[in-house]
C-alpha cells in the first residue's frame, strides 16, 4: 500500500512545474554584485544562488538560477552582452560562465580559491575572466579563451608585502 502512494505522489510532480516569478531582494555585498549591460541596459545583481536580470525599460525580471545551490558574491556582464560570469561564496567556489539569451550555463572554471570570489571579471575583448579572492584566499587569477574552454593562465597569491608594493 506504501507503494502506490508513492507512485501517486511521483505522476502529480511530473505534471507540474514551478517557475520562479518575481525575485524580492539582493544579496549583494559590494560593487562587483552589480553589472548593466553596456548593450541593452539590462541590469544584473545576485539573490542567493540566482542573477535576477532586471530590464529597466520593461520593469521585468528573469533569472539565472544556479545549479550547484551556492550564494553567488560576484559578477560581470560581456562587453558584448552575451554572456554573464558569477563568482561564488561557499567552500570550494567557482566560477560560472552562462548565456544570457539562453539563461544556461556554459562553462564552469576550475575551483582554485577556498572561501570566496569576491570580484570577477571580464576583459573588455572577452578573451580573459579575472577573479580576485577574499581577503582570507588573498588570490588573484586569471582565466583566458581557448578552443576548449577556459584553462587558468596565471594564479598569485598576495601577501602584505604585495599588497604595499601596489
Amino acid at each position: 500500500m506504501q507503494r502506490a502512494k508513492n507512485k501517486r505522489k511521483s505522476r502529480a510532480s511530473e505534471k507540474y512545474t514551478i517557475e520562479l516569478a518575481h525575485v524580492v531582494g539582493s544579496t549583494a555585498k559590494s560593487s562587483c554584485s552589480c553589472s548593466v549591460d553596456p548593450n541593452s541596459g539590462l541590469v544584473a545583481y545576485p539573490s542567493g544562488c540566482t542573477v535576477v536580470l532586471y530590464d529597466p525599460k520593461t520593469g521585468t525580471q528573469s533569472h539565472i538560477i544556479s545549479n550547484k545551490k551556492k550564494q553567488i558574491r560576484s559578477l560581470h556582464f560581456s562587453s558584448d552582452g552575451q554572456y554573464l560570469v558569477t563568482g561564488e561564496q561557499g567552500s570550494k567556489p567557482c566560477a560560472r560562465i552562462y548565456s544570457v539569451a539562453q539563461r544556461t550555463q556554459i562553462f564552469e572554471l576550475e575551483e582554485s580559491f577556498s572561501l570566496e570570489i569576491s570580484c570577477v571579471q571580464f576583459s573588455p575583448d572577452i578573451k580573459h575572466i579575472v577573479g580576485i579572492g577574499s581577503e582570507h584566499d588573498r588570490a588573484v587569477q586569471v582565466w583566458a579563451a581557448k578552443k576548449r574552454g577556459w584553462p587558468l593562465v596565471w594564479n598569485a597569491k598576495m601577501n602584505q608585502s604585495t599588497v604595499a608594493a601596489l
